[in-house]
């Protein structure tokens, strides 16, 4: 009795090993291939309190370059340097947004100051016409003036750049703000 129970102990204890190292495996390939070349990150390093982003040029064990502009060099960061690593998952559209409502805005203001009708003119009334027309130039004012806003407004509504956090190492601790009070967030990887 004593030797089939220690014999299940240890089958137990091999097949939780072995779902355990599986899972490492799967969890470290998801991780690589999570980094790869062509990939736009952001990363804080122990060297600075600013954000480098970029895109990934080559990732190794050790080091990750990344080529921030197209005219400057690539920068090479030691992956154990680096306090926070974040992988773009949607370029931001605020650009995009800005244009289509300056489109928007500029449309609407030229319509608007082109079809405005003023009142009858008042025969008892001195002072004359109560609504100059200014012809073509009161319509290009309105329509930069409206469109600015429109642009202001569609970059302000448009979504910006969406970052996940990418772990580097076995450990990753996370602290974010949330209701009130922080959030703390721990994971492990094998």
């Amino acid at each position: 009795m004593g030797r089939t129970l220690r014999q299940c102990a240890t089958s137990a204890a091999l097949l939780i090993l072995l779902i355990m190292s599986t899972g490492a495996s799967s969890a470290s390939a998801q991780s690589d291939s999570v980094l790869h070349a062509g990939v736009r990150v952001r990363l804080k390093s122990d060297a600075g309190a600013q954000w480098v982003q970029g895109n990934i040029l080559a990732v190794n064990d050790t080091l990750l370059t990344l080529e921030t502009s197209p005219r400057s060099s690539p920068v090479v960061v030691s992956l154990e340097k680096i306090t926070r690593l974040e992988r773009s998952l949607r370029r931001s559209w605020r650009k995009r947004g800005a244009a289509i409502g300056l489109g928007i805005g500029a449309a609407t203001g030229f319509i608007l100051s082109a079809t405005e009708s003023c009142p009858p003119p008042d025969p008892e009334n001195i002072w004359g016409d109560n609504c100059p027309d200014f012809g073509l130039a009161q319509d290009v004012i309105a329509a930069l003036v409206v469109g600015a806003v429109g642009a202001g407004l569609g970059a302000l509504v448009a979504p910006g750049e969406k970052w996940q956090p990418v772990t580097t190492g076995p450990l990753h601790v996370t602290v974010t703000p949330h209701a009130g009070g922080l959030r703390l967030g721990l994971s492990l990887s094998f």
